[in-house]
């Protein structure tokens, strides 16, 4: 292998890597990801509970 590919290859794992990363951070930054949603979770319906009593 050219050692140019290989170097591309590195920056393309490292690339992938961080936005590995930041997906997760968006998915953690929220209090439910779409598995739990899909499950029927009571994160998203407390959520907006949670929400209409602070207006109330």
């Amino acid at each position: 292998m050219e050692d140019e590919d290989l170097e591309e290859m590195k920056y393309l794992r490292e690339q992938y890597k961080r936005m590995e990363a930041v997906d997760n951070k968006k998915i953690t930054g929220y209090k439910f990801d779409l598995n739990s949603v899909n499950k029927k979770s009571q994160t998203f319906p407390k959520l907006l509970k949670q929400r209409d009593d602070t207006f109330a």
